[in-house]
């Protein structure tokens, strides 16, 4: 609170920028909207220095002095009470600023990649084998994007009952075209045996790109596709793949930054496929069906002959 010796001004902001009128020999505090502030220039002295004080003319009132603008005392802060009131000083020090100059990932953006199939979230969704699918893609702040299909690494056995009509179904998840082999025990010991062929598309070793958005899971398989971007490096798609995967697939978006700093992004999803290969069963008549409710193995042939047709099941056994 001030002393007997201070005087207390209420003033406007307008007022303090137009100029308020002070008189020298006592001190002042402004009350600009709940701010206050002391004025120094002329005020009383501090800590015992009031003969510094009484220097200033002593002839009646002393003369008047007009309080300058702001603007045109910035070069003294410390003495001019409207900057100490006013809240528009840090407009007045350029040098306060923030640097516009931001990291190149801020300008940029950060890389990021984004893949969903089919509308589900999640890593990994159930699928049929060969039903259409729909791989949706989404990539920002990249240089370049890829997209690309691999067949799920998997081994060639499995074991089941025969169903009505000689009925079996199988869950296949090989890399490579291979021969096969389902093998029936009969009631009497005997082994009943259907060979044939499993094909599967195969990616090349060196897989090329291209920017021709593929129709089916195959073609995506043997080319990996380019993603087109905007300059920003911003880019969202559907990808419609008909027929789908046969077998269980991975899906993997690769995005390469814009901001050599931040390492390449990638996302990853599974299309898992069961049930993926029926066949129906016959006996060496070709029309007897296999009996229901035998067990059932299926083997790869190691040895199998490399002329061996690979254009479907062959022997007694018939595809559905």
């Amino acid at each position: 609170m001030p002393d007997k010796q201070t005087q207390e001004l209420d003033c406007s902001f307008d007022e303090l920028k137009s100029g308020i009128k002070l008189r020298a020999g006592h001190a002042v505090v402004f009350v600009v909207g709940g701010v206050t502030g002391t004025s120094l220039r002329g005020g009383a002295a501090e800590d015992g220095d009031e003969d510094d004080a009484d220097q200033e003319p002593s002839e009646g009132d002393g003369p008047e002095v007009e309080n300058e603008p702001a603007a045109e005392d910035a070069a003294e802060p410390s003495d001019d009470p409207v900057s100490s009131a006013a809240p528009e000083e840090p407009e007045s020090d350029p040098s306060t600023a923030s640097s516009p100059e931001a990291p190149a990932s801020t300008q940029t953006g950060a890389a990021s990649a984004t893949l969903r199939l089919a509308d589900a979230d999640g890593s990994e969704v159930s699928w049929t084998a060969g039903a259409p699918l729909t791989v949706h893609w989404k990539v920002t702040g990249a240089a370049s994007a890829r997209l690309a299909a691999d067949l799920l690494p998997g081994s060639l056995t499995w074991e089941g009952t025969i169903g009505d009509d000689g009925e079996v179904v199988l869950d296949v998840a090989i890399e490579k075209s291979v021969a096969a082999k389902l093998t029936m025990v009969d009631d009497d010991g005997t082994e009943v045996e259907w060979e044939f062929h499993l094909d599967v598309p195969e990616k090349p070793e060196s897989p090329g790109a291209t920017d021709a958005a593929p129709s089916t899971f195959e073609s995506l398989l043997s080319a990996d596709l380019t993603l087109g971007l905007d300059d920003s490096g911003d880019g969202e798609g559907d990808l419609a793949l008909d027929p789908g995967p046969g077998q269980s697939a991975t899906f993997t978006l690769t995005a390469t930054p814009k901001d050599q700093q931040q390492g390449t992004q990638s996302a990853q999803v599974t299309a898992k496929v069961a049930q993926n290969l029926a066949l129906l069963l016959t006996l060496a008549d070709g029309v007897t069906p296999a009996p229901a409710g035998k067990t059932c193995k299926l083997t790869p042939i190691l040895d199998a002959k490399k002329d061996e047709p690979a254009d479907g099941p062959q022997g007694d056994q018939q595809l559905s």
